[in-house]
């Protein structure tokens, strides 16, 4: 089957809030639903599930244990539609019969891929859910999970939290996840989160990877204008999140292409933008000019003092045999507050909301 949701990074603070909005009550279905969930996954020590963009994990749901499967295509975004195998099984142990009818069975070395596969990264989380409904017959799922992924045990244990909602589409028109979650955006830091927690227990395994550039694809004179758009945002948006989820000082690489993502995505909007083609999605297109102009400057005071210490620092000091400690302090500094100024973004409703519209505008 192939599933839909939206995934959305919530700050712990601002969960008493979400729950507490009307919103919830208005269109809440059903009880809330609790469960404790523990889950394992599984891949071969050097990532071949990961590079495929596949997902194997075992997972404690109430009384049982289900192993499902999944696979993914296309960028990496907040919206995801994901390929998915789920099947109860007796306990904690994987069934490699149930695998054979999955793309699992696809890979290279399939007769050793059973030895070779190691659990790698597990999790423990609440799950709490509320079913949706809407007129016209949507429904949708929202799921609130709290808890965190680790790897290792003992001293060599680490773990990163888990504090996210997924609202899972489940019949009806999908346009209302988007426009809940914006709805949602508008009181409480909501911001869309590419990475699943497959994705994310693996970087906490083997480090986050590579700074992502941003790709532009080649378009066909044949291809619908609406679609070209949708083609080009998607890039820059999904390298523009990544590179922003691992901007923390210590690598500037991330913030420079970053810049990089959210000037070709500003780019796009202003080629597209004017078109008579898209003049259905002029507003939304008017309404991201200021929020990503603010997101531009952020992320550009991070870009300079980064350059500055990092450069410019070291050739006045080659070329003009300088002391310019005091001036390295002062640089730290303003570098210090730039990327605490990033991580700030996090906690303001105006930039999940922007990057919220923007990953609207790929989706439709």
């Amino acid at each position: 089957m192939t599933e839909l949701e939206l995934k959305l990074a919530l700050p712990p603070s601002q969960v008493a809030r979400l729950q507490g909005l009307p919103l919830f009550f208005r269109h809440q279905a059903g009880p809330v639903r609790v469960q404790l969930m523990r889950a394992h996954y599984y891949d071969t020590p050097d990532g071949l599930l990961a590079r495929n963009r596949m997902a194997l994990r075992l997972r404690h749901e109430g009384q049982g244990w289900v192993q499902t499967f999944k696979t993914a295509s296309g960028e990496s975004l907040a919206l995801s539609q994901r390929g998915e195998w789920e099947h109860a099984v007796p306990g904690p142990r994987l069934d490699w019969q149930l695998l054979l009818a999955t793309p699992l069975a696809q890979l290279p070395d399939m007769d050793t891929l059973p030895q070779r596969l190691r659990r790698v990264f597990s999790m423990r989380f609440e799950r709490r859910s509320w079913p949706l409904a809407w007129h016209g017959g949507a429904q949708a799922v929202l799921c609130l999970d709290q808890g965190e992924i680790h790897v290792g045990a003992g001293a060599r244990r680490r773990s990163v939290p888990i504090c996210e909602l997924e609202i899972e589409h489940r019949a009806g028109d999908a346009a209302v996840l988007w426009k809940f979650a914006q709805q949602l955006a508008r009181d409480v830091a909501l911001v869309p989160l590419a990475a699943s927690k497959a994705e994310r227990g693996w970087e906490l395994r083997h480090g986050p990877g590579e700074p992502r550039s941003t790709r532009l694809p080649p378009l066909d004179a044949r291809t619908p204008v609406l679609s070209a758009f949708a083609l080009e945002i998607a890039g820059p948006l999904a390298a523009l999140q990544h590179n922003l989820r691992h901007a923390v000082p210590g690598n500037p690489e991330y913030v420079h292409q970053a810049r990089v993502a959210l000037r070709r995505l500003r780019s796009v909007l202003r080629a597209f933008g004017p078109l008579p083609e898209t003049r259905v999605l002029r507003r939304r297109v008017r309404a991201l000019r200021e929020p990503l102009g603010e997101l531009g400057r952020v992320l550009g005071a991070a870009r300079d003092a980064d350059v500055f210490a990092t450069e410019t620092l070291g050739l006045l000091r080659t070329r003009f045999e300088l002391s310019l400690d005091a001036v390295a302090a002062r640089v730290e500094q303003r570098r210090t507050q730039a990327y605490a100024a990033i991580a700030a973004l996090w906690q303001q409703p105006a930039h999940g909301q922007a990057l919220l519209q923007a990953e609207r505008l790929a989706w439709e």
